[in-house]
């Protein structure tokens, strides 16, 4: 009875907390971080803004509302009392409102990407810092250049852009590199990093702003030493160094508020000290009874504690309180273990750089929740550390393509689809349309169709706007975590329509670039939206120097696996004397060329058959080929067959002659059996990616009908080397089996959605 009661109770829940109602609270979310983006950038601007106050009020509305669409687990609801419950009595007694806001972020930000939403900021951000500096360069507001400000330099006049000071330019600029590295690090090269620290240098010329300057110099080095050394990424040590810098970082905030004084009463070590942070440790006490001076700090702090000064970490402790100014160390501290777990070397030189930066400068310790980007960090983790191996949810995989007709890219869907549901994955297989010949999918996967009906067509322009928002809901109903998809126009439209969704998205691309994308906007958006891709899947060298740069660096090589069938000890006996060719009958497929080298190559062996497994619309023009070379009697046209395994076993050799190609299933298939292999190495470079020539198999020119009839002949005039060659390319498959392949989908798929 209590079961059958839970589980009604766990229905209603997920029933109110529908696909439908999580997107309404993301949506609102996204909003209402617009809204703190424009309140920050507003605040940089030459005018004070009487609405910001109403402003933060309407974004904790905001916030809170993607709170109550979002669905917790009962061990998430228990930490959320708590914080509030914490939060709430810090509020009581010092009336700070910002630790409020700062809860309400941190718990909507569950089910929210952290890359994205800081991709969104940092995009908006600068577009409001551009904005502000155009608006000073045509003086409508702002100014171009601003005093610099100390002592004898005040007639010093320095860049600030629209933003009042240097000093908060150069800071911008800083914060731009630094989250620009935590995003863009992937694709980043040398080079870049290089450019990064000539552009500090530059920031200091401009602006005379030293912290500035050093930050970006340290964070392009972090940068350049985990690129340069990835493997320190996984190590203990290094995170286990940002605890012990972070812990320091807090005990000298300590030190600094406990000696703070007027100048005349510090000892020459004080003074010393005071000069190297520029007065920063001084200007701590000149507030009413000694300002944020440690005797101050208080377990919750004091209404009355609100003086600006510029060192963060005491300004936290003295605005906030000792207990506060403590939760947040000791969320940092678990943020370091979450990165070291996870590897992620990137968030954790950002955590750390605000926190050295801190020390000295106080911009993180505002109520601008933008610029909060630890927040954003801590957001993104509080929810996963409260899970367990037996809490965590069912992964979702969605597989996004044409259809399930019986092509190459299909089958490799439709076997990794098989793959995952057998290994206790929720699978759902979104295609825009259905054909008659498919390939048929085992129980247990869902199958949806995204494109229109004719019901809902109308014109070509409102049917491409509908066909979006349709793709759009179909991956929001469908709640996968991960969706990959492949093929031109699709890798496109899984990305704008997995926008602002939680649902990770993976582009493969399995076929020659410059064909799949031949004009020049397709390129542009392939170079430009990828960017926006979780994760990028190629299957040759050859097509990943297609991208650009920094989209290289971030995509890998996954190739497709060697089906099941095709598995089985190679064939030990007297081989038959045909070579075989299996795939559809057309122009690129080109087995033109193969009936014409076939009767070059085997004149003189008339024992020798070839044998065509397919269908297309070459078929007649090959068979009167094959009767013009007076070589009918000797070719078999074997059509569509079922049984292209057991055809091949005893085969004694397989030829592709593609004029392009991805990664060739069935060249995989002929090798796994232990066939001599003779592929045209083609575009873009699949047969070169498992064939060594000479070694493994055979590789000829594209439509070298003449280079392919020299191999041929070579292979049937030594049946020794055939044999060899068949038995090294058997040996070089095995690692192209399922379970090998398959494993290395799911170990990639998983670190995706574990980001």
């Amino acid at each position: 009875m209590n079961t059958k009661t839970n589980l009604n109770l766990k229905e209603i829940y997920n029933r109110i907390y529908n696909p439908i109602v999580r997107e309404t609270g993301r949506v609102f979310f996204y909003i209402a971080l617009f809204l703190e983006i424009v309140i920050f950038t507003l605040d940089r601007a030459d005018w004070i803004n009487p609405y910001q106050s109403m402003m933060f009020r309407v974004t904790f509305a905001l916030f809170l509302v993607k709170c109550i669409c979002t669905r917790y687990s009962p061990k998430e609801w228990v930490f959320i009392i708590i914080t509030a419950a914490f939060c709430i009595l810090a509020y009581s007694v010092n009336i700070r409102d910002e630790i409020i806001r700062a809860m309400v972020f941190v718990i909507a930000m569950k089910d929210i990407d952290v890359k994205r939403a800081l991709k969104f900021n940092y995009i908006l951000t600068m577009a409001g810092m551009i904005l502000l500096a155009i608006l000073a360069v045509f003086g409508v507001m702002g100014e171009v250049v601003s005093p610099f400000g100390y002592g004898e330099k005040s007639d010093i006049f320095m860049l600030s852009l629209g933003l009042g000071s240097s000093n908060t330019l150069g800071i911008q600029i800083w914060l731009f590199v630094a989250l620009g590295i935590y995003l863009y690090h992937q694709r980043m090269s040398y080079l870049d990093y290089v450019l990064v620290g000539f552009g500090g240098v530059a920031v200091y010329l401009l602006t005379h702003c030293r912290m500035a300057v050093l930050m970006i110099f340290f964070s392009a080095f972090c940068g350049l030493i985990f690129k340069r050394f990835p493997d320190l990424a996984s190590k203990k040590s290094v995170y286990v160094t940002g605890i012990i810098i972070t812990l320091s970082c807090l005990l000298f905030s300590v030190y600094a508020a406990a000696v703070s004084t007027w100048w005349d009463r510090q000892t020459e070590f004080q003074k010393r000290l005071n000069i190297l942070t520029t007065g920063r440790i001084m200007s701590i006490y000149p507030f009413e009874n000694g300002g944020g001076v440690l005797s101050n700090w208080k377990m919750f702090s004091d209404p009355s504690f609100d003086g600006l000064f510029d060192m963060g970490i005491v300004r936290l402790f003295w605005w906030y309180g000792v207990l506060p100014g403590l939760l947040a160390f000791a969320a940092i501290i678990i943020l370091y273990i979450w990165q070291y777990k996870h590897k992620d070397h990137a968030g954790f030189v950002l955590t750390l750089s605000v926190v050295m930066f801190s020390v000295l400068e106080a911009h993180f310790i505002s109520q601008f929740i933008s610029r909060a980007y630890v927040l954003f960090l801590i957001g993104g983790m509080w929810y996963k550390c409260l899970e367990t191996s037996k809490e965590t949810h069912k992964r979702h995989i969605a597989f996004y393509i044409g259809s399930l007709s019986k092509g190459g890219a299909e089958r490799v869907f439709v076997n990794l689809a098989e793959y995952f549901r057998n290994n206790g994955y929720a699978v759902t297989m979104i295609t825009q349309y259905r054909l008659e010949d498919e390939y048929e999918l085992s129980g247990g996967i869902k199958r949806v169709i995204s494109d229109l009906s004719e019901e809902e067509c109308k014109g070509r322009v409102y049917n491409f706007f509908a066909r979006v928002a349709k793709l759009h809901r179909v991956i929001r109903q469908t709640d996968a975590d991960l969706i990959m998809t492949t093929a031109g126009k699709s890798n496109f439209m899984a990305i704008v329509c997995s926008a602002f969704l939680p649902t990770r998205v993976v582009v493969s691309v399995v076929a020659d670039p410059p064909l799949e994308y031949p004009t020049k906007p397709m390129r542009f958006l392939l170079q430009t939206l990828f960017g926006d891709a979780d994760g990028i899947i190629m299957q040759t060298d050859r097509q990943r120097r297609f991208l650009r740069r920094g989209l290289r660096e971030e995509a890998v090589i996954l190739p497709n696996s060697v089906s099941e069938n095709f598995i089985r000890p190679r064939f030990s006996g007297q081989r038959k004397k045909k070579i075989c060719l299996v795939g559809r009958m057309d122009e690129n497929k080109n087995q033109a060329m193969a009936i014409s080298a076939f009767a070059e190559a085997a004149k003189d062996h008339s024992e020798f058959k070839l044998e065509l497994c397919g269908d297309g619309p070459d078929k007649d023009k090959l068979m009167k080929l094959a009767e013009d070379l007076g070589i009918e009697d000797r070719t078999v046209f074997s059509g569509i067959v079922s049984d292209v395994p057991d055809r091949l076993y005893d085969a004694y050799a397989f030829l592709l002659t593609s004029d392009t190609e991805g990664m060739p299933n069935t060249l995989l298939e002929a090798m796994s059996l232990g066939l001599a292999c003779i592929s045209t190495d083609c575009p873009c470079g699949g047969p070169a990616q498992i064939i060594h020539d000479g070694e493994n198999g055979l590789l000829t020119g594209v439509r070298d009908t003449d280079g392919l009839a020299k191999a041929l002949k070579k292979i049937i005039d030594d049946p020794d080397l055939a044999d060899r060659i068949g038995e090294a390319a058997y040996e070089s498959m095995k690692e192209y089996r399922p379970e090998t392949v398959n494993a290395r989908w799911r170990e990639y798929f998983d670190g995706i959605i574990e980001r």
